[in-house]
């Protein structure tokens, strides 16, 4: 009989530790305060679905694998915070500062970063799928592997990020600046790079399907191995770049 409470309240527990907490704005502010502020603040798990949470100091606290989802994080700082594995979808993260945060395997599909701060952010693995990046900040980011397709990144900036194996088919990318970025291997299939730059980018391996790269600048770039099959090269700036063993 013992044994089979024992393997009960096991159960109970576990159906617990795997439910979200909900908490609403009034809520965060409360536990901010009884702490003395953000840093460090265990968040884990929670559910902030819908919550208006505009302009809140959540620096260094620790939301990883929270919900949300439809969250309005307007101007809200986030510098240093943990959302690995987070469900970020349709969020409003637009002019927010989350300069090196943890976004790995994060969940963005939608969201709107319309000059949002994300410098040195660790984004490996992150889904942002149609998500608005117009203006964005992601200087030194890792988005290694990440999942931008179809993305909005007009006038972007990515100089210096990690973008290998990430999938960027069909994403406008016109006018950003992917000014040395390692960008081995990832896909650019009918990607709209028109005016972009791409001055000393590592695009080894890249696939460039049908993308348009029309008044370009790929002046010292290293394009050995890739695929060019139907690129729109008018205009381009290619002096000095590697096309060794590049498919057109």
């Amino acid at each position: 009989m013992c044994g089979g409470m024992n393997q009960v309240k096991g159960k109970s527990k576990m159906a617990l530790e795997g439910a979200r907490r909900k908490l609403t704005r009034a809520e965060i502010q409360e536990l901010l305060q009884a702490q003395g502020g953000p840093i460090g603040l265990d968040l884990t798990r929670v559910s902030l679905v819908g919550e208006d949470l505009s302009y809140l100091d959540l620096r260094g606290a620790i939301l990883t694998q929270a919900d949300l989802t439809n969250a309005n994080l307007w101007r809200a700082q986030l510098n240093w915070t943990q959302l690995d594995g987070a469900i970020l979808d349709r969020v409003n993260l637009s002019g927010a500062e989350v300069k090196s945060a943890l976004l790995s395997g994060a969940s963005m599909r939608g969201a709107d970063l319309r000059g949002t701060r994300l410098n040195e952010s660790n984004l490996t693995g992150a889904d942002l799928s149609e998500a608005v990046l117009i203006g964005a900040d992601f200087r030194n980011c890792n988005l290694s592997n990440a999942r931008l397709v179809r993305v909005r990144s007009r006038g972007a900036d990515l100089r210096f990020a990690d973008i290998s194996g990430a999938d960027l088919s069909f994403s406008n990318l016109q006018l950003a600046d992917l000014s040395a970025a390692r960008m081995q291997s990832v896909d650019l299939q009918e990607a709209n790079l028109t005016i972009a730059k791409l001055i000393e980018t590592d695009c080894t391996g890249a696939k460039m399907i049908k993308a348009d790269l029309r008044g370009a600048d790929l002046e010292n770039a290293i394009m050995q191995g890739a695929i060019l099959r139907e690129a729109n090269l008018t205009g381009a700036d290619l002096s000095k770049t590697d096309l060794s063993a590049a498919i057109f």
